[in-house]
């Protein structure tokens, strides 16, 4: 990579974001797989209920700690740009996508919690007997 030639950052970052989206959505369907699986073959009420809240837990700390990284990826993008728009373009774009990203997985997780707090999973998907 020659000297001041960011665009080679830029397909990077863009790269990343793709391998980062595939991975969290192939991690998603096996956790969904398993969930389930393991709710129907247990027959305790609770199995559901029990499962998504400790996925939750899971997802957070995980969502919280990609961003993190996201925002320092940024930062020191920002902080090593000197003054070219297109680097700084691109380093604003990741902190605005990782803050996005965790406003947007706060909204999801307040709209599960309430529908595990009401008993609405359970409801829906009732233990196999």
């Amino acid at each position: 990579m020659k000297k001041g030639n960011f665009e080679d950052i830029e397909k990077l970052a863009s790269r990343i974001k793709w391998v980062f989206f595939i991975f969290l959505t192939l991690a998603l369907v096996f956790v969904v797989y398993t969930g389930f699986t393991m709710a129907q073959t247990s027959g305790d009420p609770n199995s559901l209920y029990t499962w998504v809240v400790s996925v939750r837990t899971m997802v957070s700390t995980l969502i919280g700690a990609l961003a993190l990284l996201m925002v320092v990826i940024g930062g020191i993008m920002y902080a090593t740009s000197a003054g070219n728009p297109k680097q700084i373009s691109a380093a604003k774009d990741i902190i605005v996508s990782a803050v996005s990203g965790v406003a947007l997985y706060i909204l999801s997780a307040v709209l599960l919690g309430s529908a595990t707090e009401q008993g609405i999973i359970n409801t829906l998907f009732p233990p196999s007997s």
